[in-house]
């Protein structure tokens, strides 16, 4: 008695590539304001390598500290203080202290144990970048270019390299007036919503940092433009 084993047939044989769904009938269902296109990964990229930078640079300048120091006073009192409260030789001079909502914040920062040092660090980097993606995303919506808003972004980084080496309220004025920036190129202005809005972000602005005249003169001058726009087209 013999046995002849059989050879299975070919269609029993497995084939990875038949395992595998059709890739030309699946559907992508990322949200449409979750997608990206390379340059705008590149931009994200771009952003957070700033972030990293400026991160992890120390706590160095003098300037960080008399803030601090003036906001554990206002923490202390419970007010601002009108009249110099920590320089002896100026002992009751008047003060006008613009900057006492960043002052607070930092100090607040400052002295939570979980945040410290690297929570200043952190937020002094994250001024930075917002104020860089407003001037970004603007230039990137009016110009449909994504090269166009990073070039802007690293104009902005460039031209402000001086003062963001620094950690200070100042930084807080220059993300605020990035926004208004940003805003009125992308006429923000003509919505419903900008009528609560801009009041509550100069509100902010002016107790954060005194260059919120600033952002009242950019207002102005866009005011300008497009009137002489309608006058001219």
């Amino acid at each position: 008695m013999t046995t002849t084993l059989e050879e299975p047939p070919e269609a029993l044989e497995h084939d990875p590539e038949s395992s595998l769904p059709d890739a030309s009938v699946l559907e992508d269902k990322t949200p449409e304001w979750c997608r990206m296109s390379g340059a705008s990964a590149a931009f994200g990229v771009l952003l957070g390598l700033v972030l990293i930078v400026f991160a992890n640079r120390p706590l160095w300048h003098s300037d960080l500290w008399d803030h601090i120091n003036y906001g554990f006073h206002t923490l202390q009192h419970r007010s601002v203080a009108d009249t110099e409260p920590l320089l002896p030789l100026a002992k009751g001079m008047p003060l006008v202290n613009s900057a006492w909502g960043s002052q607070v914040v930092m100090a607040l920062v400052f002295q939570t144990q979980k945040l410290g040092l690297p929570g200043l660090q952190f937020g002094y980097a994250l001024l930075i970048v917002v104020a860089m993606g407003f001037v970004g995303y603007a230039v990137t919506r009016r110009s449909g270019s994504v090269v166009a808003g990073m070039m802007s972004s690293l104009i902005l980084l460039a031209v402000n390299w001086q003062q963001f080496l620094i950690i200070r309220p100042q930084l807080a004025g220059v993300c605020f007036f990035c926004a208004v920036l940003a805003m009125l190129v992308l006429k923000f202005d003509r919505r419903q919503s900008a009528w609560f809005v801009w009041p509550v972000l100069f509100a902010v602005w002016a107790n954060v940092h005194g260059s919120f005249a600033m952002g009242l003169f950019l207002m102005g001058l866009y005011t300008i433009g497009t009137a002489m726009d309608l006058i001219f087209s």
